[in-house]
């Protein structure tokens, strides 16, 4: 068990590689609600398609420790063959990594923990958006296996039965969730885009083989406002109701995205209220490029949609769910129409 915890309300915001993103996160006046940074530096796999620049992490790492902000290093990679060839200088790095200030570790892989628990490395280890994490059993067992922290799959971000039963059912592991994803819902294409990272191919092989898939998922978000609704976000208003089923780390997504948009995002979150446009903070720049802001696309003209998920609707075939779409739409300016 590792005893570095989140405060109540915690999150985890992700490093862009920027060089003025310390120095603007430092300004923000939601740093006190920052636990850590996240991020890689390109020497092994992770989880997103990012073309990092060629510098050591480390001299980030330490600037951050030196003011109280953690740093969470990503092996999270949907991928397992090169986390196995290289094992052992994985293993190396990541004490010289501990050395110099990370404070956690996000794995997608048990076998790299069991490893790392065998080697006695004292650093917290979090489980990963790629293990899709959906029941109890999984929880329990990753917990056993090491695991401090438990990252809840996304697709049941509104299944509060689910994460009332995950929390009950571990012993000490701290439960996460992530904020302001917008991928679409059970996506077909998920596992295969995952699988896309930029050790495996070249970074342009990777694009090309990751813009293919988004050829499927994005025409679908960016004309239909219940995909987008039925995607996976959650509103800065529900925090509250997650941090009551036990829930205290906040993920905020967008490795690509700007260090403005993050730091937007981070203090939209941090205050539990928006009355702007949804996309604001709905990772606004990776998918939909900013291009259409829906000023009345807000938190409370779609909360009786999110209300009706929460009571536990499947989104399929539902006739009240397409009647307060209808609502909804009533909002949209005359001449307008939902497009992202």
């Amino acid at each position: 068990m590792f005893t570095h915890k989140p405060k109540l309300k915690s999150f985890a915001i992700p490093y862009n590689n920027d060089s003025n993103f310390i120095e603007t996160l430092l300004d923000s006046p939601a740093l006190p609600y920052v636990l850590e940074c996240y991020g890689n530096d390109g020497r092994f796999g992770s989880g997103r398609l990012i073309q990092v620049k060629s510098h050591s992490i480390i001299p980030i790492v330490q600037t951050l420790s030196d003011k109280g902000i953690g740093f969470n290093y990503l092996l999270n990679s949907i991928s397992a063959d090169e986390y196995w060839v290289k094992r052992n200088e994985i293993i190396e790095y990541i004490q010289l990594l501990v050395d110099h200030g990370v404070r956690t570790l996000t794995i997608s892989h048990p076998f790299i923990a069991r490893f790392i628990r065998d080697k006695g490395i004292e650093v917290e280890i979090s489980s990963s958006a790629n293990q899709f994490i959906c029941s109890p059993r999984q929880a329990v067992d990753l917990e056993a296996i090491g695991y401090d922290r438990i990252m809840i799959d996304e697709d049941e971000l509104r299944n509060l039965k689910l994460i009332i039963s995950i929390r009950k059912a571990t012993k000490y592991c701290s439960i996460e969730v992530l904020i302001n994803n917008a991928c679409l819902f059970r996506c077909p294409n998920r596992l295969s885009h995952q699988s896309f990272n930029r050790n495996s191919l070249s970074f342009r092989e990777s694009q090309k083989a990751s813009s293919f898939l988004r050829n499927y998922c994005i025409p679908i978000m960016n004309n239909n406002l219940k995909a987008f609704l039925d995607s996976n976000w959650i509103r800065p208003e529900d925090l509250s109701c997650y941090r009551s089923l036990g829930v205290n780390l906040f993920k905020i997504t967008g490795r690509t995205m700007s260090t403005q948009a993050v730091m937007k995002a981070l203090e939209i979150y941090s205050s539990e209220k928006h009355e702007g446009s949804i996309l604001d903070y709905v990772r606004p720049e990776r998918m939909f490029r900013g291009l259409h802001n829906h000023s009345w696309l807000t938190n409370k003209t779609v909360q009786p949609y999110l209300d009706h998920i929460f009571s536990g609707c499947d989104r399929v075939n539902c006739d009240k769910c397409e009647s307060i779409i209808a609502t909804i739409t009533d909002f949209i300016p005359e001449g307008e129409k939902f497009k992202l």
